[in-house]
């Protein structure tokens, strides 16, 4: 849902090499002036539950070979009642409900600009009797639509951003229980970059907003991507940049800015209530990662491109100096969450995929799992011991598919 620079795409690094020493087993809970701090030592995560998914899917939803739909540039799935699954199709921007089977029910939504249409979906969100909430990125505009499919009602939300930020982008919208949502806003592609010298992340502010645009409280305000400008005649999200994750459990909104091994939870009235932290290590990014990163980026790129000029050229863009400490924050209908490690491809798996390592915490910031996942799938929604995401294959065909989770 982040843009990105083309030429800038992702890597494993695993999360937890985290040192030994006469750590506790368990999380250390502070309260701090009203504010929970739930530290994660290396033994509790050592001793959690190690988890994986099956060998083989147990549900996949391919493009049908009679062409009556087509999957690609899936940009959200979405849970809804009796096992259903919303998904927010890119090309064409529409949604495809599909049942706990497989099976398509209905589909909503087309290219355009009138009640209903959209330019470019850049997520979805799922309000109370299974009401869906499309946010258009491009126009800037929310779109509702009831429990059947039919649209509702829309509200334009370019002056809610641009009253707020000055400029007129949001990345994506969230599900509040409630029925509220959470407008978020950590990006900063139209912010004036002939003001910064090198790699920057502007800050823009996030809210609690109501279906008709409304705006009911304020998060503040978080550093968007990270970028670079004017370097080598170039611009874009430097290698092993930053982003900023969130996600919603209930009425919480939890914000990560992958600076350090550290999730915030935010109350419903914008307010700061916990902070949750895991052990860190070394994410300095050596010249020899540099190299690494390259020598599989163009190991993987098109055959045209495969070149020692361009290798050249890529060489002297920017890096960031650390890479992220993860990437990627999934909830479960129960109220885990899984944070992922970090992946420099993770937005090109048609390109390079590799498998993910995740911790899962519970509700009140404990680790109590690690999961890996297998190469080419990103997972979106976890219900139960079921993972459904998007799986990509080696030629970057896009399906849908659901995982059970075993222990190892």
């Amino acid at each position: 849902m982040r843009p990105r620079l083309a030429s800038v795409i992702s890597t494993l690094t695993l999360l937890l090499a985290c040192g030994g020493g006469a750590a506790p087993h368990s999380a250390t809970v502070v309260d701090s002036a009203g504010v929970t701090i739930v530290t994660n030592t290396a033994a509790q995560i050592d001793r959690a539950t190690e988890r994986t998914l099956a060998a083989e899917p147990s549900l996949t939803i391919d493009t049908p070979g009679d062409g009556s739909f087509t999957l690609f540039q899936v940009r959200a799935l979405a849970p809804l009642s009796a096992g259903r699954l919303a998904v927010a199709n890119g090309k064409p921007p529409e949604i495809l409900v599909f049942g706990e089977d497989g099976a398509l029910v209905a589909r909503f939504g087309q290219d355009g600009d009138g009640p209903g249409e959209f330019r470019s979906i850049g997520s979805i969100a799922v309000l109370p009797g299974d009401s869906i909430a499309v946010f258009d990125a491009a126009a800037g505009r929310l779109s509702v639509f009831d429990g059947d499919g039919a649209f509702a009602h829309d509200a334009d939300l370019m002056r809610t951003i641009t009253d707020a930020n000055g400029y007129n982008w949001a990345t994506h919208v969230l599900s509040l229980a409630n029925g509220d949502l959470v407008l978020f806003t950590g990006s900063d592609f139209n912010t004036d970059r002939s003001r910064h010298d090198g790699p920057f992340r502007a800050e823009s502010e996030s809210m609690r907003i109501q279906t008709d645009g409304a705006v009911v409280a304020s998060y503040g305000r978080f550093p968007g991507l990270e970028v670079f400008a004017h370097i080598q005649g170039a611009s874009g999200s430097p290698f092993f940049g930053a982003a900023t994750d969130a996600a919603t459990i209930g009425d919480d909104l939890v914000v990560g800015t992958e600076g350090s091994p550290e999730l915030r939870t935010y109350g419903p009235d914008g307010a700061l209530a916990r902070i949750v932290r895991w052990p860190d290590h070394d994410r300095t990014v050596t010249q020899e990662r540099v190299n690494d990163f390259l020598d599989t980026l163009m190991a993987h790129a098109p055959e045209g491109q495969r070149t020692a000029t361009m290798r050249a050229m890529m060489a002297k863009l920017p890096h960031a100096e650390r890479e992220p400490a993860y990437r990627t924050l999934v909830t479960s209908v129960g109220g885990d969450l899984w944070a992922g490690s970090y992946d420099p491809f993770a937005d090109r798996p048609d390109l390079v995929r590799v498998p993910r390592h995740w911790l899962v915490f519970s509700p009140d910031g404990t680790v109590t799992a690690t999961i890996d996942t297998p190469a080419g799938f990103a997972p979106k929604v976890v219900r139960g011991a079921r993972v459904l995401g998007v799986f990509t294959d080696s030629i970057g065909v896009e399906s849908i598919r659901a995982y059970d989770l075993q222990e190892m």
